[in-house]
Formats: C-alpha cells, sequence, structure tokens
C-alpha cells in the first residue's frame, strides 16, 4: 500500500451553514441586549422622577425652608420648605411660593424637570397650584398630607420628564 498526500477538505454547505446559524445567534443576542437596555434605561429614568418627586414632597411638608424666612426675599430662596412646623403648612410660604417665577421655583426644588405641586383639599377644593403641566409620557407624582388654615390638604408632586 502506497501511501499517498491526503488533504483534508471541507465542505463549503456544512461551512456556510454553521457560519449563518452563528451569525443569527449573534443577531438575535444583539437585538436583546438593545431591547433590554432600552427598558433598562426607561426604568432607570422613571426611578429617578420618583425619587425626585419623594425629596421634593418631603421638603415642601417637613421643612420650613432655607432660609428659615425665606418668605421675606423670595427671589433669593436657596431651598423651599412650606412648614411652619412638620405637616402644619404656613399659608404665606404657600402664597410666596406660588408668586416665584417658575424658573425660580424650579431652581429652589432643586430639580432639572418640569413639575407641578397641587395643594388641595380630599374634596378637590384647590388652595394653590405651581409650576406647570407637563406634556410627557413620563411623569412620577406623590402624595403628602398636612394641614393649611386648620383644614386638611393633600400636597401633591408631579415631575415630569
Amino acid at each position: 500500500m502506497s501511501k499517498g498526500k491526503q488533504k483534508a477538505q471541507t465542505i463549503p454547505l456544512d461551512f456556510m451553514s454553521g457560519f449563518f446559524i452563528f451569525l443569527l445567534l449573534v443577531a438575535y443576542f444583539l437585538i436583546q441586549w438593545d431591547l433590554f437596555s432600552s427598558r433598562f434605561a426607561e426604568r432607570a429614568q422613571r426611578g429617578d422622577l420618583g425619587l425626585g418627586a419623594i425629596t421634593i414632597s418631603e421638603m415642601l411638608v417637613h421643612t420650613p425652608g432655607e432660609p428659615e424666612n425665606w418668605t421675606q426675599a423670595p427671589l433669593s430662596v436657596k431651598s423651599v420648605g412650606l412648614a411652619q412646623r412638620q405637616n402644619l403648612l404656613d399659608w404665606n410660604k404657600v402664597a410666596a411660593f406660588s408668586s416665584l417665577p417658575y424658573a425660580n421655583a424650579r431652581e429652589a426644588l432643586g430639580t432639572d424637570h418640569d413639575f407641578l405641586v397641587v395643594i388641595e383639599t380630599p374634596d378637590g377644593v384647590r388652595f394653590a397650584s405651581i409650576g406647570q403641566d407637563g406634556n410627557s409620557t413620563h411623569a412620577a407624582e406623590v402624595t403628602r398630607v398636612a394641614v393649611l388654615n386648620d383644614t386638611i390638604v393633600q400636597v401633591k408632586v408631579r415631575l415630569y420628564d
């Protein structure tokens, strides 16, 4: 028996079908990754809105603001707070906050998002509406209960993307 040179041969059809299946799997994983990352970013953004709304509502209902007598010079307020003491709102602070220009109010709240703060009774009698209603599909709203002028009110803070 003579030993001749044997060469390895590949079957082009097997190679091409394996390569095609590999490319399909890579494409599938890339598409799934893209969907996952966009959903994750959207959820993270909603979480940021929710956290911001909670922080602002706590600040409004539980603190007097910075400086504490900020109603004397509302345009120089560093941090808005509407409380005389926890959950007891001061009407003068509500009125001063309502009179602030939108850009100043947003800066005093410490947010870059559009906002709307509504102070109303549980029956819907509105004492104040500060800010503007956003046209966004992403929003977060937090409601706190407080007392204003011996009346139980809801302080609703809504942030928009």
